[in-house]
């Protein structure tokens, strides 16, 4: 925060506060921002799990401060340590959203033969159950006529 002139006016102090409170809201605008973004973030997350041994060297190490920053420029200068995850973000980025986007075809594909398999399942068991309604109906009439008969059978013998 800048150096405030203990002689300014209330207001001076108060448009002071309002500037460096923008500048902060943009500065956590444009982090946000930049974190959000799927080349940066992804890049980011690549970089410190590829490179984790250099990290935790350089945090949980007893080395002095030097020599840790020593260690960790000695292992970074090489190409490896930037090379995957280049191309990790690449294939994250590029080929993530085909692979994906076939694996998605072949779901549907196969749901849809799911929902076909089910719709004739579905459609086999109510015509059974249609067969099995006329059966029932078909011998419902059979046994009434058969109880009419036994009825007349028997008024007219007794």
């Amino acid at each position: 925060m800048p150096f405030r002139n203990p002689s300014s006016s209330v207001a001076e102090n108060s448009a002071q506060v309002e500037n460096s409170g923008g500048i902060m809201g943009a500065l956590l605008s444009l982090i946000k921002d930049r974190v959000g973004d799927p080349l940066l973030s992804i890049f980011f997350l690549t970089f410190l799990l590829w490179n984790y041994d250099h990290f935790l060297l350089l945090i949980f190490s007893d080395h002095t401060i030097e020599q840790k920053v020593e260690n960790f420029k000695c292992g970074i200068y090489h190409l490896l340590p930037f090379l995957g995850p280049i191309l990790i973000t690449a294939f994250y980025l590029f080929l993530y959203p085909f692979i994906k986007n076939e694996i998605v075809k072949v779901a549907e594909h196969f749901k849809l033969k799911i929902v076909q398999t089910i719709r004739e399942k579905r459609s086999e068991s109510i015509t059974k159950y249609k067969e099995f309604l006329t059966i029932q109906s078909s011998w419902n009439r059979k046994k009434e006529i058969l109880e009419t008969e036994n009825a007349l059978f028997k008024d007219s013998f007794f």
